[in-house]
């Protein structure tokens, strides 16, 4: 990202050359990005900037190439100078991939308010249906690995998930035979929410029972979950059909 901070004109102009959130969805091969995903900035940004009496306005015409950019400034103060141009006052940022690592947990705080809203407006049974069908679309190359390796390609994802998360301490798996056994201390997800004061809703669980429940389906896996705590705690089991532990 480039940022060019006019302080003589009081305006931010920020260039997106290359948005990491964009650009993963562009590279799956299994699902198609939707077309308005982008949008969640304006909407996001623009309401809280208002209230400081900044107007943000975004040009989201390359989002195909997950490219975009914007102009904030003083209402009232639009620039009348190119402002994609640093003039000699301006202060220049140019960010990189390597200058910023790409671990956006506020997505956990948007996760858990789409399924509250599916919840409260359209029942309990709703936010089961949305994530098994999220699951089943989103995550089809991981089943088509379990499906193809069995339960040690399981272990190997909720893994990486963990790794990605940095929660890696938090995570306890145990393969034997034809049964993993899952348990973890807490859930960073529900750390971080605390941590920003947003209290997870009660279909937070779903992320865990639902998403693995579904998993297990369409490998043929039994599933069971033995517990699961306020913080997230839980233990959970995937076996194969026919076997007895």
């Amino acid at each position: 990202m480039r940022r060019i901070y006019n302080k003589e004109e009081q305006y931010i102009y920020s260039e997106m050359r290359h948005c990491p959130s964009r650009g993963m969805l562009n590279e799956l091969k299994h699902i198609e990005p939707y077309y308005d995903y982008c949008e969640h900035c304006n909407v996001i940004y623009d309401r809280v900037l208002r209230q400081y009496g900044i107007i943000n306005k975004g040009d989201h015409s390359k989002v195909a190439d997950a490219k975009c950019s914007s102009i904030k400034y003083l209402e009232g103060h639009e620039p009348t100078v190119d402002y994609t141009k640093p003039y000699e006052s301006a202060i220049v940022f140019d960010i990189k991939k390597e200058d910023n690592k790409y671990l956006h947990r506020d997505f956990h705080l948007s996760g858990d308010l789409a399924l509250k809203y599916c919840g409260d407006n359209y029942g309990e049974n709703c936010v089961r249906s949305f994530l098994t069908t999220y699951t089943n679309h989103y995550y089809a190359p991981q089943i088509a690995d379990i499906k193809a390796r069995g339960l040690i390609a399981l272990k190997e994802w909720i893994e990486t998930v963990y790794r990605i998360e940095e929660a890696e301490e938090l995570l306890h798996t145990a393969l034997e035979g034809e049964c993993l056994e899952v348990t973890v201390d807490k859930s960073p997800a529900i750390a971080f929410m605390h941590e920003v004061n947003q209290e997870p809703s009660k279909y937070y669980i779903e992320q865990t029972r639902t998403v693995y429940s579904a998993i297990a389906d369409a490998c043929d896996l039994g599933f069971a979950l033995d517990y699961y705590k306020e913080d997230g705690g839980t233990c959970f089991r995937f076996w194969k059909r026919d076997y007895h532990k």
